[in-house]
């Protein structure tokens, strides 16, 4: 789609307001919905995604008819707004081996974990619009030792309100960033929410996944703000078991990532 376009040092693939936000975009929708909506919060229109079942309801770039993005920028950048809800977001690069790989981030997780294939990754938003900002090659390294090249495809799943999403050559300073990037909102209306700078695990960790499958969930236990996991930073470390401690020390163990069994992912491999 953008490989061989010249990338300079913006691209965007996602804007909340233009006249068809979803053009680059297809949909898939199962017990819920994706709409433009007024949040109040900006007095603006923003994309909802919201469902009963993570999963089974998201966005994806590029559409059907493009088969990659095959953008090279190293920093993804989202506009996002916190729900309260179960939601996660993937992207699928590329690296200097010639292997497709997917990394995950979601709320619902309290530790991370390395599959060849995989990475699930927990991120904690603060409360309302979030500025989300990854180094995909310092996060491909650090999980594979191998080099980023480029970004295949990014997959938005419930539960969220979207803004923007962009790429970025390099971390710029909010001076340096053009208007039409940044949220336009009032200064305490924004939190930014960033991920660790270190991974808490070694780079040589290979642990079992964990893949919540959301359909287990029952629809009133999901909306129930009361049963939603609060993680901070407290949460982002190895179990105290050690890499082979997992979860057997907690007595209510975490269920697995929502998105099926990842040994479907063996035929990434070239």
């Amino acid at each position: 789609m953008f490989k061989n376009a010249y990338q300079g040092r913006f691209i965007s693939i996602f804007y909340s307001i233009g006249s068809k936000p979803l053009s680059l975009w297809d949909t898939d929708v199962h017990n819920g919905y994706i709409r433009r909506i007024t949040d109040y919060d900006l007095n603006s229109l923003a994309l909802e995604i919201i469902s009963t079942t993570v999963m089974n309801t998201y966005i994806t770039c590029p559409n059907y008819r493009f088969k990659s993005l095959g953008i090279k920028l190293p920093y993804l950048c989202l506009i996002i707004k916190n729900l309260n809800k179960h939601f996660s977001f993937e992207v699928q690069i590329i690296d200097s081996k010639n292997t497709k790989r997917r990394i995950r981030f979601s709320n619902y997780h309290s530790c991370s974990k390395i599959n060849p294939f995989i990475v699930t990754f927990p991120i904690c938003l603060n409360e309302g619009w979030n500025e989300v900002r990854i180094d995909l090659q310092d996060f491909v390294y650090k999980s594979y030792k191998t080099l980023y090249l480029e970004t295949l495809q990014i997959k938005m799943h419930a539960n969220c309100r979207l803004r923007r999403i962009f790429f970025a050559d390099k971390l710029y300073d909010s001076k340096d960033i053009p208007a039409e990037y940044k949220l336009f909102r009032k200064e305490d209306q924004l939190a930014t929410s960033k991920i660790m700078d270190e991974f808490p695990y070694p780079p040589s960790y290979l642990g079992e996944n964990e893949d919540m499958n959301e359909d287990e969930m029952g629809q009133g236990d999901f909306f129930n703000e009361n049963l939603m996991p609060k993680y901070s930073a407290d949460f982002l470390e190895m179990p105290a078991g050690g890499e082979d401690g997992g979860n057997e020390n907690q007595e209510n163990p975490e269920p697995d990532a929502a998105g099926g069994d990842d040994n479907e992912d063996q035929g990434d491999e070239p």
